[in-house]
């Protein structure tokens, strides 16, 4: 081999060994940062026309990271979709699906590995908020939690990763009987 084929040969055995050396790196980071499990599912797999509907909420840290997340996810962090009988999405009143407002440290936790948490809220209509169901039939759901931008939860968050985008559920059916 001549001296010049060498050199490149060496050199594109270099940069791909750097190049391999940082790519799982990066991967690593987005696993652990993704590593966040967010489930929304009704309390009930059958409610009455008129009855609450309710859904717990639950965040799992599968990371080996320490995450800060929201004690209680909906509302304000978490939006359910819902789509009725028809298969159309069904009519929301009242606020944003997403609340903004400031937020006092109360509301957030620090979840090591393994660690969850789970609250419950009403999605149905109530107190002139919340999804206005009025036919019988199945209903298809699923949620998405975010926290936005990571800067503004870092004051709060002790050192823990703010975890960015959003975490979506797996959809879940309910049925409403008249």
């Amino acid at each position: 081999m001549k001296q010049p084929e060498a050199m490149i040969l060496f050199a594109v055995l270099l940069f791909g060994a750097l190049a391999g050396a940082q790519g799982p790196v990066q991967q690593t980071e987005t696993q652990n940062a993704r590593a966040l499990i967010f489930r929304a599912s009704p309390t009930s797999s059958k409610f009455k026309l008129g009855q609450q509907i309710t859904f717990e909420f639950k965040l799992k840290n599968d990371s080996h990271d320490r995450v800060l997340v929201a004690r209680s996810p909906y509302p304000g962090f978490a939006t359910v979709h819902l789509s009725g009988p028809d298969g159309k999405e069904v009519e929301w009143r009242g606020n944003g699906k997403i609340l903004s407002q400031a937020y006092a440290p109360v509301t957030f936790t620090v979840l090591a590995r393994g660690e969850s948490v789970k609250s419950r809220g009403t999605v149905s209509l109530e107190n002139g908020q919340g999804y206005v169901i009025t036919a019988p039939g199945p209903y298809v759901a699923w949620a998405e939690y975010s926290m936005g931008p990571p800067d503004y939860f870092r004051p709060v968050a002790k050192g823990a990763v703010v975890p960015e985008g959003a975490f979506r559920s797996a959809p879940t059916k309910f049925w409403v009987e008249k």
